[in-house]
């Protein structure tokens, strides 16, 4: 998969010239697939918005924030804010607190 953004112009009746970005994305049973959208002024507007497409394509949503937490301080936040509200009480007893017991003796040692 290559990270190439491709422009290209499009003419219509309705809307003039246009320009559309494309790039490809993950292949689906062997075929390649891609993402594109047209409509846009220019081509530097085209090639840009595709940059921030592929980006966001990229980092699948994610904002990525650099933090001083500790990998141990996060586990704790985790339990209380992501565990707490998703599972059940049991399941939220038997396998978070068994699992991260392990995972902090063995990574945050």
């Amino acid at each position: 998969m290559t990270s190439d953004i491709l422009v290209r112009m499009r003419r219509s009746e309705k809307c003039g010239k246009t320009y559309e970005y494309r790039f490809e994305t993950a292949s689906v049973d062997g075929k390649r697939k891609w993402s594109s959208k047209g409509g846009l002024k220019t081509a530097k507007a085209a090639r840009l918005a595709g940059l921030a497409a592929l980006n966001e394509y990229n980092n699948c949503g994610r904002v990525v924030q650099a933090t001083e937490m500790s990998f141990a301080d996060f586990l704790d936040y985790w339990m209380e804010h992501d565990c707490d509200a998703v599972l059940k009480e049991s399941t939220f007893i038997k396998l978070c607190w068994t699992n991260i017991a392990v995972i902090r003796i063995v990574i945050c040692a």
